[in-house]
């Protein structure tokens, strides 16, 4: 409002020369802008460059790896700034100035911002910008660019004083027609003032900081406008026409104090009101609470039953098997019963293939169209059935899962996850975490009968993903993806594949605990996982 007005004033008013670019006309989806409109060198503050999406112009990319802000010099371009999608914080490559930058989910948010805290000779220059992602068709990497900005020195006349002055008068006539539109929504009722009572002390508040700011402001520019007009002849009337308005402004300024003081006495009268409204609003909150409570109460039950079940479940299995091996035994001849392997029924041991075995434990492998691994440790194929609430949508899951009554050595080191079985412990030396899929009430899915509002994996992320890792290579399995890139097999080749589970209509889905598969979420807010499928070479 007038501060920016008042703020050009003093840079006029305080030097004859000052800088001013003018940037090309976007022509791609990118743009990179500069405020304010003039810039003179040590006088100037918050100089900002700023590059972010053109509303006007459509995007290729669907994920941004990286924005950055450079600066031509007499051997090409040089970095100022720049973010990437695996930092938190942007680094900067030159000194006296502020950054903010974000790579958002939606390529729309994403900028990159540069704020020098008062010009200097380093801020003029050419810049452009440059964000490369990959292309949301092909899928591929790609690159896009912005217009180049140039900043230069240019001349301040008289009328650009003029200009600004006639600014000051129209801002204010602005917050006189806004006060006048307050009084009237203050004459339409308690009922009225009591909504916009929260608006109209922000609006009060605001207005008494512009009041501040413009004392401060046309303290200087009478300063100025004095010194001035004993300097340059040429501008005696401008100097006398803006002593007239700041004398008009300090009338007007008088007025706005009178009307903030009859706002204020109006919404005293009306805090009687508002307090019994607040205590009846108290209660129907205590209400509402005590209902979650109960509800979360059954939820709980419901999962604990569940949990119970699926354990019981596995003890059938498990002991199904060790009757069956002991029936086997039962038919052989003593020698071979003599030296059976067999120890006990808390721990079997089995032969290796070439020399390597799955290692052991409660896991699962989401099943691959080939089936399961051909191994003793995996029982069998489990399917769930992912149901949504209040919907005839369904998602069926198949998983390979393992007995775990195996003793088998660790996971080798290295950057990938599975999936946990419910209810269960990962793996030692494997890490529980999970991928939230929604946390409204409303929105949650039943599998097994168990409300359930998250997938939940075992990870391993003490290695390198590029160090090769030893498992079994007959049979073709699939892992989830951790870190950016696949794990690195012996004697096997990967190729990445999505596990998507479609749009579950929350903006806060996907929210990852601990350390979780790679997930991408796209502007609809479809979730989806990268699935590392390996092949022997």
């Amino acid at each position: 409002m007038f501060g920016t007005a008042l703020h050009r004033l003093t840079l006029l008013l305080s030097v004859v020369h000052g800088c001013s670019g003018y940037p090309a006309e976007p022509i791609l989806p990118f743009r990179l802008v500069y405020t304010p409109a003039h810039v003179v060198k040590q006088v100037t503050r918050d100089v900002t460059l700023r590059c972010e999406d053109d509303e006007y112009s459509a995007s290729r990319l669907s994920e941004i790896s990286r924005i950055r802000m450079l600066k031509k010099s007499t051997t090409g371009w040089s970095l100022v700034a720049e973010l990437r999608d695996n930092e938190d914080q942007p680094s900067v490559e030159i000194t006296n100035v502020t950054v903010s930058a974000k790579i958002g989910q939606d390529v729309r948010e994403t900028f990159l911002e540069v704020v020098w805290d008062v010009a200097t000779e380093d801020t003029y220059g050419t810049y452009l910008c440059d964000i490369i992602g990959f292309d949301k068709v092909t899928y591929r990497s790609l690159t896009e660019l912005t217009s180049e900005v140039t900043v230069f020195e240019e001349n301040v006349t008289a009328d650009d004083l003029l200009d600004v002055l006639r600014e000051l008068k129209v801002e204010l006539s602005s917050i006189k027609d806004k006060t006048n539109k307050r009084r009237g929504m203050l004459g339409n009722g308690v009922d009225d003032i009591i909504k916009t009572q929260g608006d109209q002390r922000v609006e009060i508040d605001s207005i008494k900081k512009e009041i501040d700011a413009l004392q401060l402001k046309i303290d200087s520019v009478t300063g100025d406008v004095t010194s001035l007009a004993g300097n340059v002849d040429t501008f005696s009337d401008l100097s006398n026409a803006a002593k007239q308005n700041v004398k008009s402004i300090d009338t007007e300024i008088g007025h706005l104090r009178d009307k903030v003081n009859s706002m204020n006495e109006n919404i005293n009268s009306i805090n009687e009101t508002a307090k019994s409204v607040a205590e009846e609003l108290y209660n129907i909150e205590g209400n509402v609470a005590s209902f979650n409570g109960e509800v979360n109460a059954l939820e709980s039950t419901v999962g604990s039953v569940a949990k119970e079940m699926h354990s019981l479940k596995k003890k059938y299995e498990k002991l199904n098997g060790e009757i069956a091996y002991l029936l086997s035994l039962a038919k052989a001849d003593d020698k071979k019963s003599q030296d059976s392997s067999f120890g006990s029924f808390g721990a079997v041991t089995r032969d290796k293939k070439n020399g390597v075995a799955w290692p052991g434990g409660w896991y699962a492998l989401l099943l691959h169209k080939d089936g399961c691994p051909s191994d003793e440790v995996f029982t069998g194929v489990s399917d769930s059935t992912l149901k949504r609430r209040n919907s005839t949508s369904n998602m069926y899951n198949f998983f390979c899962e393992t007995s775990g009554g195996f003793d088998a050595g660790a996971w080798p080191e290295g950057s990938y996850c599975i999936n946990k079985v419910f209810g269960l412990p990962c793996p030692a030396g494997l890490n529980a975490s999970s991928v939230d899929l929604s946390w409204t009430d409303s929105e949650y899915f039943i599998m097994q009968g168990v409300v359930i509002r998250r997938f939940e994996f075992c990870c391993k992320s003490s290695g390198s993903s590029d160090a090769l890792m030893v498992l079994p290579t007959d049979n073709l399995f699939l892992l989830y993806r951790l870190g950016g890139k696949c794990q690195e097999i012996q004697g096997m080749s990967y190729a990445i594949e999505m596990f998507s589970i479609g749009n579950i209509g929350s903006k806060r889905s996907g929210i990852k605990t601990g350390v979780a598969p790679d997930v991408r979420i796209t502007s609809d807010f479809d979730i989806a996982l990268y699935l590392c499928v390996y092949s022997k070479l």
